[in-house]
């Protein structure tokens, strides 16, 4: 159960004061995709039409785990095509990454076949999941790859990994997969790049050192390096992730104190790789890991995975462009497990997939604190070589399939969409009261629940409504009033009001205004915890105004 009080302490008098956001409107989905065995979720993309998910199915094809590309329609969700590749018999071929452009579908990842495995490929592929070329890559033992970003026209990808000797940068063009060049890269040796940016003809590139600290690079579209900073504490930090957008990058990484992992994010101004600011999100007694980050209209979502409520459940923490909070939610079933892996912004909406051993999943509000954070910067020169990778011929194999949607599996992938901006809605209320108020809130709730519930934070409201207001006297008054009133809040709400009163008064412990008021607040709502059941949720959402959720349910578990 939830519940979610607004008390305003007024004196000798307590009102418990109900109002009706109906007008919010809910603007989600989420859908799960897979077959009989564990699918593996690796990377999402968009574009204007379709939704493009990749990652391993040990479901479907010849030999698996085959690597897979599923493609659902945006306009409603619908299936469009999956084909599982097995690359030359592989044991184990497995999508990273994904990037699209022009019509064209890159699929990036990791495969057991050819010599000194595992060794990087990257497909050439259509929105109709037909395999257009195939390449792989081997560059020596371990070679891995954990990113991909497409220069603006569309004719060269980029990819970040690592090789055994250090952070691998390689492009390759998008026309035929051949190389253009590639750059090992290291500061201490063992490092590791995670994700790459291309923006302005930069690459923008972070992960992590061999000794722990975070480590973000900055390449001209040729392969030059221009800047190299690393961010360190005594404890361990590294970067998953990196998007440009407005002139600033954004860094998603980890931060790993003895108490527990924690999420990190950072602004960081692109010309000289320095930090506007940088904020740890702790889950305390949980640990929280980041994946991936994407910004959407100003807002900064980092996506990854709490042991908040003792099992794996997806996290999406909102931060406003100043490094604050805007909301936090888990995509949570008890007793089961969720990871988010990727995320694309569309439009005033962000996407994000990942994967899930149940199904249906629902949404619920954590408590965490978001603070600020130090590091020690330095500006190393890396050690760069140009290795030359080996091209290993592959004759691939495809096999188109159709998964089964929104049905409980061993472990399935699933993307979810949220567009907070169809969340914010105007109310305009009237109460017959002169006082000055303090507003407090009061919330509890239980995960796994079918009930709905909102994270609310600041939002503007405009709406008619019926107030009732239950009064601690020892008599009962039942009055008729016309009022009108303005509230400007900050922390503290003052009401000026006038009231009209009959002749005729019946007192008791109920007080009943017939009432239009008028104020103006800022909330920002999270997702619902389903939208199987948006009605009920209107009903309860009728005793609410002003609530924030806090998850009661916690316990420990070992990541």
């Amino acid at each position: 159960m939830r519940s979610a009080q607004l008390l305003l302490l007024t004196g000798t008098l307590v009102m418990v004061i109900a109002l009706n956001v109906a007008h919010a409107e809910v603007v989600t989905f989420r859908q799960s995709f897979g077959g009989p065995q564990p699918e593996l979720f690796g990377g999402i993309a968009v574009d204007g039409t379709y939704l493009y998910a990749v990652g391993a199915t040990q479901s479907f094809g010849t030999n698996p785990m085959n690597f897979f590309l599923s493609v659902f329609r945006l306009s409603d969700n619908a299936h469009r095509c999956s084909s599982a590749v097995d690359i030359n018999g592989s044991p184990r071929d497995l999508a990273r990454k994904v990037v699209v452009h022009g019509g064209w579908v890159y699929v990036v990842g990791q495969t057991d076949h050819g010599p000194n495995p595992p060794n990087v490929f990257i497909a050439k592929m259509d929105s109709s999941c037909n395999l257009a070329g195939l390449k792989v890559y081997d560059l020596g033992p371990s070679d891995q790859v954990e990113g991909v970003a497409i220069s603006g026209d569309g004719n060269t990808i980029y990819t970040a990994g690592a090789t055994q000797l250090g952070a691998l940068l390689m492009a390759v063009r998008a026309s035929d997969l051949s190389v253009v060049w590639v750059r090992e890269f290291k500061v201490v040796g063992g490092d590791l790049a995670q994700s790459v940016a291309f923006d302005g003809g930069k690459l923008y590139v972070t992960g992590r050192t061999f000794n722990g600290d975070l480590i973000v690079s900055r390449f001209d579209a040729n392969g030059n390096h221009e800047s190299t900073r690393t961010f360190a504490t005594p404890d361990i930090e590294g970067g998953t992730d990196i998007a440009i957008s407005g002139g600033r990058a954004y860094v998603s990484g980890i931060h790993a104190p003895p108490a527990g992992q924690r999420m990190l994010v950072m602004r960081l101004d692109p010309a000289n790789l320095n930090p506007d600011w940088a904020r740890v999100i702790d889950m305390s007694p949980g640990a929280a890991i980041t994946q991936t980050v994407s910004v959407v209209g100003g807002i900064v979502y980092s996506l990854g995975t709490t042991t908040l409520f003792g099992t794996q459940d997806a996290l999406m923490v909102a931060l406003k462009s100043d490094g604050s909070l805007a909301f936090a939610f888990v995509v949570a079933r008890e007793m089961s497990q969720q990871r988010a892996m990727d995320s694309a912004p569309l439009g005033s909406c962000v996407v994000f997939g990942g994967d899930t051993d149940s199904w249906p999943i629902f949404y619920a509000v954590p408590d965490l604190t978001v603070g600020p954070i130090s590091f020690s910067i330095s500006s190393p020169s890396p050690s760069i070589t140009t290795p030359s990778p080996v091209d290993v011929a592959a004759s691939p194999s495809l096999t188109p399939f159709t998964p089964s949607l929104n049905t409980p599996g061993t472990m399935d992938s699933f993307y979810s969409r949220f567009c907070p901006d169809a969340l914010v809605t105007s109310t305009t209320t009237t109460v017959t009261s002169s006082t000055t108020t303090t507003l407090s809130t009061t919330v509890t709730s239980v995960v796994g629940t079918t009930t709905t519930a909102y994270d609310i934070r600041t939002t503007t409201i405009t709406q008619t409504e019926r107030t009732t207001l239950t009064g601690t006297t020892s008599t009962t008054t039942t009055i008729t009033a016309l009022t009108t009133t303005t509230r400007t809040e900050s922390t503290t709400q003052t009401f000026q009001t006038t009231q009209t009163l009959q002749t005729t008064q019946t007192f008791q412990t109920t007080q009943t205004f017939q009432t239009t008021q008028t104020f103006t607040t800022t909330q920002v709502f999270a997702e619902p915890i389903t939208t199987y059941i948006i009605p009920a949720l209107l009903a309860v959402i009728a005793a609410l105004l002003g609530a924030a959720i806090v998850v009661g349910r916690r316990r420990r578990y070992p990541f």
